[in-house]
């Protein structure tokens, strides 16, 4: 059984406004369908989070996030800084979480602690989380894949970051999602031997 997707999710770092990404103006603008929308207010981050059918929204006054199992994030975002262009965004990163059982995951390699088994730290306290971590510059993008292990699961985190100067740049590396995924799926074929469940 391969690797299946947890969450896929986009995330703008930018002084963006709460007051004006609402479910309201997303579905005045085109962005999102209108449909039922569950609310989740942030008062100690001053932001606010809510979910349409198959997109979790996040915005404060620093970042914009979309996160779905299913969607294209990226696009939103998109769609959204065309719409804030005045918005000074920094970077943007497409995320992908991927899991699955320990014997899903075979004899792929595993983080270690040393090359000793992680039974020899029994007398130093029970382990709860092994992870491994590789950073790589491919072309324009900072790309981390995190492999880590507890208890039974093991989880595959891969981050395609990309630094920007201008909406369009910004535009640009939130429609990079879809090629993001095929990079991360490429990479963790190449880096661990799994496949990742389309």
């Amino acid at each position: 059984m391969p690797l299946r997707l947890e969450t896929g999710q986009t995330v703008a770092i930018g002084p963006f406004n709460p007051h004006i990404i609402t479910p309201e103006w997303l579905v005045a603008n085109g962005i999102c369908a209108d449909e039922d929308v569950e609310l989740r207010f942030q008062p100690l981050s001053q932001g606010i989070s809510f979910g349409f059918k198959e997109l979790q929204w996040a915005i404060d006054f620093r970042m914009l996030l979309v996160a779905s199992r299913n969607a294209n994030c990226g696009e939103r975002v998109a769609l959204v800084i065309d719409l804030l262009r005045h918005t000074p965004v920094r970077a943007v990163g497409n995320n992908f979480n991927y899991a699955c059982t320990g014997e899903e995951w075979g004899n792929s390699p595993v983080p270690m602690l040393g090359a000793a088994d992680l039974q020899f730290f029994g007398d130093v306290g029970a382990v709860e989380q092994t992870r491994w971590v590789g950073v790589f510059r491919i072309e324009s993008a900072r790309v981390e894949v995190t492999v880590a292990t507890e208890g039974t699961g093991v989880a595959v985190l891969l981050n395609v970051h990309r630094e920007t100067k201008t909406a369009e740049d910004a535009m640009s590396s939130a429609r990079q999602f879809e090629a993001d995924q095929k990079l991360g799926r490429d990479l963790i074929a190449r880096l661990f031997h799994q496949e990742v469940a389309e």
